[in-house]
């Protein structure tokens, strides 16, 4: 995970319906960007945004803008939630109907206890996924400064995520 301050100098190209845009930041273009659907920033506004992989706009996570307190997820917790509900009603049973011919009901209830298992770790792991975004974005000071006091666009080596593990 890496959390980047970005500066919006100029905001164009704007498809508000899919929520893709292009901006400029410090004289360089980026082009066809989405951070999530309706979050266009505004020129001049100062966005802090945590990637999965620097600078790759497909990997966005969180964001928040620099003037506002509320951070936004690109995968709330129950969305989470729902979407491992669906994964386990659809691959469960290949999973159980399986242990329970070749292995009888101890081996079914195995299976079960490991797919509910795996549920809620993922869950779980999501969860503490977002609540560490929240509060990394919540902790940005304001716009123009970064955690280390100088201005820049790369957060990554901030005290806010030193020493932490990656997610």
């Amino acid at each position: 995970m890496k959390i980047e301050r970005i500066h919006f100098d100029e905001v164009f190209d704007v498809a508000a319906w899919r929520g893709d845009f292009s901006f400029r930041s410090g004289g360089k273009p980026h082009y066809g960007v989405h951070i999530d659907n309706k979050v266009i920033p505004r020129a001049g506004s100062t966005y802090a945004i945590a990637f999965g992989r620097p600078g790759d706009w497909t990997s966005v996570l969180a964001w928040r803008d620099l003037s506002s307190s509320a951070v936004g997820l690109k995968s709330p917790s129950w969305w989470m939630t729902l979407v491992a509900m669906f994964d386990v009603y659809y691959l469960a049973p290949a999973v159980i109907v399986p242990a329970l011919l070749l292995g009888g009901p101890v081996a079914g209830g195995v299976a079960a206890a490991c797919v509910g298992g795996a549920m809620l770790a993922w869950i779980a792991h999501a969860m503490l996924r977002n609540r560490r975004l929240k509060r990394l974005l919540g902790a940005m000071m304001a716009a123009g400064q970064d955690t280390e006091g100088k201005a820049g666009n790369d957060m990554g080596g901030s005290p806010a995520t030193a020493g932490l593990p990656p997610i």
